[in-house]
């Protein structure tokens, strides 16, 4: 008896340290997913990176970019960045970095227009 009210006992700051360091990770992991603000292609480490359709795609990517530098919540240019690199983790199976990047752009389009249709089936 006396030995299962130690371990009662031990219990509950092992319970808060774990809690405690729990909280104190995420806080300080949640500016490092914020910090990218825009995304950019990863350059192909094959011979497709002279194929004209990657350069075609590189340009297209790069134009879009510059028209959100200059109006941040232009819809076309966000739902064209998303589905390009929605394309782009299909081809190259990156889907860690370019599904992370889609959906910044997609949230972008959200929080700009909640109904918008396209963004919502993305």
């Amino acid at each position: 008896m006396n030995r299962k009210k130690y371990i009662g006992f031990l219990m509950i700051p092992v319970f808060l340290l774990a809690t405690g360091f729990i909280i104190f990770r995420y806080n300080s992991n949640k500016g490092k997913t914020e910090s990218i603000s825009s995304y950019q292609l990863q350059k192909r480490k094959s011979a497709d990176s002279y194929n004209q359709q990657w350069l075609a795609l590189s340009k297209q990517t790069d134009a879009h970019l510059e028209k959100l530098r200059s109006e941040p919540n232009n819809t076309k240019s966000n739902l064209a960045l998303a589905t390009i690199f929605i394309n782009e983790a299909r081809a190259w199976g990156n889907h860690a970095y370019y599904d992370a990047a889609a959906m910044h752009y997609i949230d972008v389009v959200l929080t700009t227009e909640p109904k918008n249709f396209e963004a919502s089936v993305m």
